[in-house]
């Protein structure tokens, strides 16, 4: 019973160290997606593209996001947002970075799981109804 209260405690602490302000690539592990890793790579998503004004995109993007249930706003900067999401029954966390690229005038994202293996697809799935969520007038 120790050694699961103290997986469980490392897996759901309060918080994890504040992650830099850019997309940090994806482990080895299936339970990640994201925009900046290779096309050829598992772990690859497409961007979002961004509609009309990046500014108010932007905000948008954080409302979207903050009306999901179990998310917390833990880090926003200029064009950046990270987000912790908590899953309902194991409390277990996942960590979303949002970074707008206005060059290319796109959303790129991370979406990662705090440990385990695999995420049974929750990272892809998450990131893909932001995408839908956000293509909505």
């Amino acid at each position: 019973m120790p050694l699961l209260s103290l997986l469980l405690s490392l897996a759901c602490g309060s918080d994890a160290p504040p992650l830099p302000r850019t997309l940090a690539p994806c482990p080895s592990t299936p339970n990640c997606v994201s925009t900046r890793a290779p096309a050829s790579d598992p772990h690859h998503i497409e961007p979002i593209a961004v509609s009309g004004d990046p500014d108010a995109f932007l905000a948008r993007v954080r409302e979207t996001v903050d009306a999901m249930p179990r998310t917390r706003l833990v880090d926003e900067g200029d064009d950046y947002q990270a987000w912790v999401f908590t899953t309902l029954v194991m409390r277990f966390r996942d960590d979303v970075q949002l970074e707008l690229d206005r060059d290319a005038n796109v959303l790129h994202f991370r979406s990662a799981s705090r440990v385990g293996r695999s995420d049974l697809g929750v990272n892809r799935r998450r990131m893909e109804a932001l995408r839908a969520a956000l293509d909505r007038p």
